[in-house]
């Protein structure tokens, strides 16, 4: 079996091809020095003679499970050092030396998901990079700040302008990129529709959640982007860190590699029978691209839609404005006491709490100030526990991609209640925590992809009865 100590170099990145007969250990020193060694079992040397194994504080293993049984022969107390095992095929790793990280590209695992979690759990530190493009250098240090604190991400570049960026992307690919809105050059939106969404790289907006930065924001997620974020600040950021933490770690779980276009030239639906009855939808990450998918194939004449996008206050407006102007039929965000036509598509508006009353034979749309239900406000699961009392009403509830478990209690009662349900699934979810939390529960009766959710939902109410 032959080892070599690889260079330690702290601004330096060493990339190394991987396969069954090669490993990687990280030796931690007594001294606290981390030493790299590349083990391979076709060439043969003395494992003992690379360095004093009586200096050696803690070691870390990557690599097979057939690797580590023949380091086992070597006399180390190895119970009490961490390892990972991977069963590899063929990968390339790259190790971070400033961070004392590893992180993996272009990964290909047999038995990948037997490992998976051993993987992400392990401190070993398998942390994504990300890539800050943003021109201000407050917001460059916060966020620099936050996601090196993290356990789970580092950065691996910082880019004042488009054209910074660009060159850093010439060489090297982060696992995700946080993207300022408006900087020089050109506004981040036309720089992530030019350039970045071709490198098919999850993309967070950065937004000062503005009313004007709302259809700028839209536009960007209708693109591609996964998600945005609010700008954070010197003096909310201890508040707002777990917040933000977590949604960059859900995004770098998210996909975003669906072919949406080719949905949208699939053309239009067949028709509703009626518009007698109503059409739920919920949904989260990944919300507004799916919502125009579904909504754009659907025809013309469509019975009155009530949907729940969890968004700021500042952007349900947007949201409509941008869906009225792809429809076909009308998008407006919801107002208090407006009773449902079909032909309409209502938005819950952010920052408040929206739900369905009857009304003898209508029904009428409440938003109020109720508390935030599942942490969210608009709420899924506030809106679909209200359309429970819609009895003698055709009913079909959506669940879209989005993260969290919000309104998938109600969409199980609904279905109990004989309302047809319809779950994303998981191959075309961008975020699959919603949908996978009601089919968990039982409460889907159809998992459907995208590309069919329109047509699902117009078979479903036709074959409905009140």
């Amino acid at each position: 079996m032959g080892v070599k100590k690889l260079k330690h170099n702290y601004y330096q990145e060493v990339e190394i091809e991987m396969d069954f007969s090669s490993a990687i250990l990280l030796i931690e020193e007594l001294s606290g020095n981390i030493v790299y060694v590349y083990i391979d079992l076709n060439s043969n040397c003395d494992f003992s003679k690379l360095f004093k194994l009586k200096d050696i504080k803690n070691v870390k293993f990557i690599g097979s499970k057939k690797i580590f049984q023949e380091l086992q022969k070597v006399e180390l107390p190895w119970e009490n050092f961490s390892k990972v095992f991977l069963l590899l095929r063929k990968t390339n790793v790259i190790l971070i030396n400033e961070k004392n990280t590893i992180r993996f590209i272009r990964e290909d695992f047999e038995k990948v998901e037997e490992f998976k979690e051993e993987i992400e759990s392990e401190s070993i530190g398998f942390k994504k990079s990300v890539l800050i493009v943003d021109d201000s250098k407050v917001i460059q240090k916060i966020l620099t700040n936050l996601i090196n604190s993290s356990q789970a991400m580092t950065v691996m570049g910082v880019a004042s302008s488009p054209s910074e960026a660009s060159k850093i992307l010439e060489h090297k690919k982060p696992d995700l990129i946080t993207l300022d809105i408006h900087m020089p050059e050109m506004d981040g939106v036309e720089f992530y529709k030019t350039y970045i969404h071709k490198l098919n790289i999850p993309t967070v907006m950065i937004s000062s959640v503005s009313m004007n930065e709302g259809p700028l924001v839209m536009d960007a997620l209708s693109s591609g982007a996964i998600t945005y974020m609010e700008k954070p600040s010197m003096e909310d950021i201890k508040e707002k860190s777990k917040e933000i933490l977590d949604k960059l770690e859900v995004v770098f779980k998210s996909k975003n590699n669906y072919n949406f276009n080719s949905i949208l030239q699939m053309g239009v639906t067949s028709k509703f029978n009626s518009t007698d009855g109503i059409i739920l939808i919920g949904s989260s990450t990944g919300g507004p691209q799916a919502l125009e998918c579904v909504l754009r194939r659907l025809p013309k004449n469509i019975p009155p839609i009530v949907i729940v996008q969890h968004i700021p206050a500042v952007f349900s407006k947007a949201l409509a404005d941008r869906l009225n102007d792809l429809c076909s039929f009308k998008v407006i965000e919801a107002k208090d006491s407006t009773f449902l036509e079909p032909g309409t598509v209502y938005i819950a508006p952010g920052g408040h709490q929206t739900r369905l009353l009857k009304r003898g034979e209508s029904i009428r749309i409440e938003v109020n100030d109720d508390p935030a239900l599942n942490r969210f406000k608009p709420s899924v699961e506030y809106l679909f526990t209200s359309a429970l009392s819609l009895t003698n009403t055709k009913k079909v509830a959506v669940m879209l991609t989005g993260m969290g478990k919000d309104g998938a209690r109600a969409m199980c009662q609904l279905k109990k209640a004989g309302t047809f349900t319809i779950a994303q699934d998981e191959k075309t979810s961008v975020v699959f925590g919603m949908p996978k939390e009601v089919i968990k529960l039982g409460g889907a009766t159809k998992v459907e992809s995208i590309d069919n959710i329109s047509q699902s939902i117009v078979t479903a109410f036709n074959a409905l009865k009140k």
